[in-house]
């Protein structure tokens, strides 16, 4: 007799990634490739991705920590770091994704906080719905 084994579903592996959105110039381009390595494996493991986008019109760097889906939505939760185009040292691009991430982490967890839970919400509801009902049943109006 065979038996088959089982894979447990529950372990989730998550594939976080840097991704450049836009263009880059020369100088931000050269950093962004010295820095790929450590960023592909500070984001590896987690279940949001890293964007790098350049602002032309302020010659800044943007890091912005995020989920891919919540990336375009302004409401979303998200972690953002500036950094200078005209920086060379990829320590620097480390740092700043660093900040970014600890950002995004604590949002994430500061909403979990207040958020909630269903069973709280339902409990409220009910206590509020029988006050109500309560009211109404000894108004003697």
């Amino acid at each position: 007799m065979q038996i088959q084994q089982i894979s447990n579903s529950n372990n989730q592996t998550f594939q976080g990634r840097v991704a450049i959105v836009g263009d880059l110039s020369a100088q931000p381009a050269k950093l962004v490739r010295k820095a790929a390595e450590n960023l592909k494996t500070r984001f590896k493991n987690t279940d949001y991705d890293l964007f790098i986008k350049q602002d032309y019109k302020n010659n800044r760097l943007e890091l912005i920590v995020a989920r891919e889906k919540d990336f375009e939505k302004t409401n979303k939760i998200r972690g953002k770091a500036t950094i200078s185009t005209l920086e060379t040292n990829p320590d620097v691009l480390d740092t700043a994704s660093d900040y970014a991430r600890v950002n995004y982490e604590n949002q994430v967890d500061a909403k979990k906080i207040i958020k909630p839970d269903f069973k709280e919400k339902c409990s409220e509801f009910f206590k509020k719905l029988g006050n109500k009902l309560f009211e109404i049943m000894t108004d003697e109006d």
